[in-house]
């Protein structure tokens, strides 16, 4: 597996993002693997799965993500349709190392 890999490896600073699921999440994957979705930014919504303890924010309306990268952190914003931002998170890089405790 693909995370497995990433925690044997001891890559750092993993972040996963990613679109066309036709609605925004911010999830927790295995590891503490970080995922940010975003969409849809044009078309019809999706219907996302039942809610799980991994999905830590879910939102069904058009939006876009903005991710500014410094040297020691990511910090993203999701838009709504109006253009104002209905979820921000920053993280660093230890934020975003796998490991095998989380």
């Amino acid at each position: 597996m693909i995370f497995d890999h990433l925690v044997t490896s001891g890559i750092t600073g993993v972040l996963v993002i990613s679109g066309d699921q036709h609605w925004f999440a911010a999830q927790r994957h295995p590891y503490g693997i970080r995922e940010l979705q975003i969409g849809p930014l044009a078309r019809g919504f999706g219907t996302p799965p039942p809610p799980v303890p991994d999905v830590l924010f879910r939102r069904v309306d058009y939006n876009a993500g903005l991710i500014d990268v410094t040297v020691d952190r990511v910090t993203f914003s999701a838009l709504g349709p109006d253009g104002r931002v209905f979820y921000a998170e920053t993280l660093t890089v230890a934020d975003l190392t796998p490991s095998r405790d989380r």
